[in-house]
């Protein structure tokens, strides 16, 4: 077969489209060289006509807007298969030129992370008559939302049972949908050392456990006050996420919290440290879950976005890989009597593992190179 040119499309509203698409694209790179030549591109930055081409910089204040309760409320109202399809027309006029600018790509196959670009693309490439795939990666965990549903895209892939239904519900044939799982990088797949010789390598002490607190990048809800409740806890070492939030990161630091607190600003080694960790808490985002999962980590949901994150959040406690505990002193309390019960932390641990797909982006880089090869 000759060399197929794949276009693929995230948006940085939230890390997860991100994290998918780069997931996908490490297997075309290393596992199909030669036979694919993947490219990751932010298609609202690099397409989009201004001031759509920012919304990026609006979703960490839509979320942290009254908790989230707007931006939930208004994701819920669009997760209608006509309410969603009646608001991108309305904004057909607005992005006809974006869309005419991506399937003018000279690529064989468009693969989208985020919803966004669905009913526009779509439109665009029956408009203009195009041979280029269109191909959608649902990267939430247990719903597909009504903005990816359009019955003629060419494939899907889901990452759930409930996706699958939901994305029937919405317009899309079953023939046309696949379930993968959800695409986690080539980390996640790799073989790691033994906690305690983790935490070495790492630099921190191989005998104290060692907790996890995520999501400071989107510096959502008591994410300082739950750090340094934390820190509280005797022998216990944190290390506070913190991405890009510097600050949040300067605000940490003044704390002067101790040799135990740690704070860690972006990183591609998340692998690693969920590996070292004994417990990792969390906003139910849906990469940060499966990520925990594929590595045995019992989860503490600190907090999720109504609506779209909330069965998410749900899903972790059905499986018994953890529990939903907001409050910060809760959260310290529930760490403290986790960490004692060592026979219920081997447990959520293997409850995780059970449930979690290491080899997803393999299984998406598969049907996708496949679908190509017969077209």
């Amino acid at each position: 077969m000759e060399l197929k040119k794949i276009l693929i499309l995230m948006a940085k509203t939230g890390g997860g489209h991100n994290a998918v698409a780069e997931a996908v694209k490490e297997v075309f790179d290393k596992s199909y060289k030669g036979r694919v030549e993947a490219q990751v591109v932010d298609g609202l930055r690099t397409f989009a006509p201004f001031p759509i081409s920012h919304l990026d910089s609006t979703y960490p204040w839509q979320i942290k807007l009254d908790g989230g309760l707007t931006y939930g409320a208004a994701w819920r109202l669009l997760n209608h298969k006509g309410i969603a399809k009646g608001f991108m027309r309305s904004w057909q006029p607005v992005v006809e030129s974006a869309a005419k600018k991506i399937v003018n790509q000279k690529v064989d196959a468009i693969v989208i992370t985020h919803p966004v670009f669905v009913h526009p693309c779509v439109w665009a490439i029956k408009k203009f008559k195009k041979k280029t795939k269109f191909i959608v990666i649902v990267p939430d965990l247990k719903v597909t939302h009504a903005l990816y549903g359009n019955p003629d895209i060419d494939l899907m892939l889901v990452p759930s049972h409930e996706c699958f239904d939901q994305a029937i519900r919405h317009g899309v044939s079953s023939q046309k949908i696949k379930l993968v799982g959800l695409p986690l990088r080539m980390s996640f797949r790799k073989k790691y050392p033994a906690k305690k010789d983790l935490r070495k390598n790492l630099g921190f002490d191989p005998n104290k456990s060692l907790v996890l607190l995520m999501g400071g990048g989107e510096g959502l809800g008591s994410f300082k006050k739950t750090a340094v409740y934390l820190n509280k806890l005797k022998d216990i070492q944190t290390i506070a996420f913190v991405g890009k939030n510097d600050n949040l990161k300067n605000s940490l630091l003044n704390e002067n919290l101790g040799p135990d607190f740690h704070v860690q600003g972006f990183t591609d080694e998340i692998a690693m440290f969920m590996k070292a960790a004994d417990i990792v808490v969390t906003k139910a985002g849906p990469t940060t879950i499966c990520e925990a999962l594929v590595c045995g980590l019992p989860i503490i949901i600190n907090g999720f976005i109504p609506n779209q994150e909330s069965k998410n959040a749900k899903y972790v406690e059905e499986i018994g890989s953890g529990k939903i505990v907001e409050d910060p002193e809760k959260i310290t309390r529930t760490v403290k009597r986790w960490l004692k019960d060592k026979s219920l932390l081997t447990k959520m641990a293997k409850n995780a593992l059970d449930s979690s797909d290491p080899k997803s982006a393999l299984k998406a880089a598969k049907e996708i190179y496949n679908f190509l090869a017969t077209k």
